[in-house]
Protein backbone atom coordinates (compact mmCIF):
# COMPACT_ATOMS: atom_id res chain seq x y z
CA UNK A 1 0.00 0.00 0.00
CA UNK A 2 1.21 3.39 -0.88
CA UNK A 3 -0.16 6.91 0.44
CA UNK A 4 0.03 9.99 -1.26
CA UNK A 5 -0.23 12.95 0.56
CA UNK A 6 0.07 15.04 -2.08
CA UNK A 7 -3.33 13.82 -2.83
CA UNK A 8 -6.51 13.24 -1.61
CA UNK A 9 -6.41 10.12 -2.13
CA UNK A 10 -5.62 7.43 0.66
CA UNK A 11 -6.49 4.29 -1.02
CA UNK A 12 -4.44 1.47 -1.69
CA UNK A 13 -3.22 1.06 -5.26
CA UNK A 14 -2.49 -2.78 -4.75
CA UNK A 15 -3.83 -5.91 -3.67
CA UNK A 16 -7.25 -6.91 -2.73
CA UNK A 17 -8.73 -3.54 -1.00
CA UNK A 18 -7.11 -1.72 -4.28
CA UNK A 19 -9.00 1.36 -5.70
CA UNK A 20 -10.56 0.51 -9.24
CA UNK A 21 -10.41 2.51 -11.70
CA UNK A 22 -14.08 3.33 -13.27
CA UNK A 23 -17.18 5.61 -13.18
CA UNK A 24 -19.40 6.07 -10.12
CA UNK A 25 -22.11 3.99 -11.73
CA UNK A 26 -20.50 1.34 -12.18
CA UNK A 27 -21.32 -1.95 -9.72
CA UNK A 28 -20.05 -5.36 -9.80
CA UNK A 29 -21.76 -8.07 -11.70
CA UNK A 30 -22.81 -5.29 -14.37
CA UNK A 31 -25.46 -3.35 -12.54
CA UNK A 32 -25.73 -0.28 -12.92
CA UNK A 33 -26.74 2.70 -10.41
CA UNK A 34 -30.55 3.24 -10.29
CA UNK A 35 -31.24 6.65 -12.63
CA UNK A 36 -34.14 8.25 -10.27
CA UNK A 37 -31.28 8.87 -7.61
CA UNK A 38 -31.80 12.48 -6.26
CA UNK A 39 -31.22 14.70 -3.38
CA UNK A 40 -32.44 18.53 -2.56
CA UNK A 41 -30.66 20.22 0.30
CA UNK A 42 -31.85 23.49 -0.88
CA UNK A 43 -35.44 25.11 -1.83
CA UNK A 44 -34.03 28.13 -2.96
CA UNK A 45 -34.64 32.15 -2.28
CA UNK A 46 -38.36 31.13 -2.51
CA UNK A 47 -37.94 29.57 0.93
CA UNK A 48 -35.88 32.44 2.62
CA UNK A 49 -38.38 34.95 1.63
CA UNK A 50 -41.44 33.11 3.14
CA UNK A 51 -39.51 32.39 6.41
CA UNK A 52 -38.43 36.63 6.24
CA UNK A 53 -42.09 37.43 5.75
CA UNK A 54 -43.07 35.12 8.48
CA UNK A 55 -40.28 36.30 11.06
CA UNK A 56 -41.42 39.87 10.54
CA UNK A 57 -44.48 39.01 11.83
CA UNK A 58 -43.69 38.22 14.93
CA UNK A 59 -43.12 41.39 17.51
CA UNK A 60 -39.47 41.65 18.78
CA UNK A 61 -41.30 43.14 22.57
CA UNK A 62 -44.38 41.53 23.54
CA UNK A 63 -46.07 44.50 24.60
CA UNK A 64 -48.94 42.85 26.60
CA UNK A 65 -46.36 41.73 28.90
CA UNK A 66 -44.37 44.61 29.06
CA UNK A 67 -47.82 46.36 29.71
CA UNK A 68 -48.59 44.15 32.13
CA UNK A 69 -45.28 44.36 34.33
CA UNK A 70 -45.77 48.52 33.70
CA UNK A 71 -48.55 48.62 35.56
CA UNK A 72 -47.12 46.05 38.32
CA UNK A 73 -44.73 48.37 38.74
CA UNK A 74 -46.43 51.53 39.45
CA UNK A 75 -49.07 50.66 41.05
CA UNK A 76 -45.86 49.13 43.71
CA UNK A 77 -47.11 45.14 43.92
CA UNK A 78 -44.07 44.29 41.67
CA UNK A 79 -42.17 42.53 44.21
CA UNK A 80 -39.13 40.60 43.78
CA UNK A 81 -36.87 39.21 46.10
CA UNK A 82 -33.38 39.51 46.42
CA UNK A 83 -32.79 35.92 46.27
CA UNK A 84 -34.73 35.84 43.14
CA UNK A 85 -32.26 38.14 41.51
CA UNK A 86 -29.45 36.71 42.47
CA UNK A 87 -30.43 33.19 41.19
CA UNK A 88 -31.28 34.70 37.69
CA UNK A 89 -27.72 36.96 37.55
CA UNK A 90 -26.66 33.37 38.19
CA UNK A 91 -28.31 31.09 35.75
CA UNK A 92 -27.86 34.15 32.96
CA UNK A 93 -23.82 34.19 33.45
CA UNK A 94 -23.93 30.23 33.25
CA UNK A 95 -25.96 30.64 30.19
CA UNK A 96 -23.42 32.85 28.09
Amino acid sequence: MRIDLGSSSFLPTEGPGAARKGTLSERPNGASAPESDSAKLWSGPSSIAALTAAASQVPEVRQDKVAALADLVQSGSYKVSASQTAEEMVAQMRAA
